[in-house]
């Protein structure tokens, strides 16, 4: 016999079979299915790498093939969306797009309870897309600030300004360097100590 895909099944149905899983309306095959699925929800939350989790699926029902934990593994994402699986952007999107339809449809007619609506949905859309930030970013804020590379000698630390360092002539600069890789000779046998230590 062949039966439509679990999706196209009525949601009364499969709400009645949770509610009541011994007196379940819904046919034995769809239990079988919604039950794995159910199952790889539970192991995706354990093992969120989506290989573990079939592995682990795998354990729990041998019957089935990789293709189908997989698939089942798939179809828990799709139906029972956890925190790490959720796409906001989406999730926000879809909603402002929503309000806005909800208020195109209520401007069309002139009715007071429909101007109420719009004032409501006005409300939900500032609550979702937050205040206006108080200062807005500066693009050139970093011109305004000053930066240095700082320089550590015998001496302590030299400001060097990163413009009039490239401006410095080459010896110069390797006169920097040598100054500032240059630090207390060790000897041979000190070295031999470092190294055995």
């Amino acid at each position: 016999m062949n039966y439509p895909p679990l999706e196209e099944v009525r949601h009364e149905l499969i709400k009645a079979h949770f509610l009541h899983p011994e007196d379940s309306p819904l046919p034995s095959n769809y239990q079988e299915e919604l039950n794995r699925i159910v199952s790889a929800t539970k192991l995706l939350d354990r093992y969120p790498n989506k290989r573990d989790a079939v592995a682990m699926h795998l354990v729990k029902y041998p019957e089935i093939s990789q293709a189908t934990a997989y698939r089942d593994i798939d179809r828990s994402i799709d139906l029972f969306k956890n925190f790490h699986t959720f796409d906001f952007d989406f999730w926000q999107a879809w909603l402002i797009s929503d309000i806005l339809k909800n208020i195109n449809n209520c401007c069309l007619t002139h009715n007071e309870k429909d101007r109420r609506i719009i004032a409501m949905e006005h409300a939900n859309l500032a609550k979702l897309m937050g205040k206006k930030p108080e200062e807005m970013a500066d693009p050139k804020r970093n011109e305004k600030h000053e930066f240095y590379i700082m320089l550590q000698g015998n001496s302590g630390f030299v400001k060097m300004d990163p413009e009039k360092l490239k401006d410095l002539p080459v010896a110069t600069i390797q006169d920097i360097q040598k100054a500032m890789y240059s630090g207390p000779e060790i000897t041979d046998t000190e070295a031999e100590e470092i190294l055995k230590s």
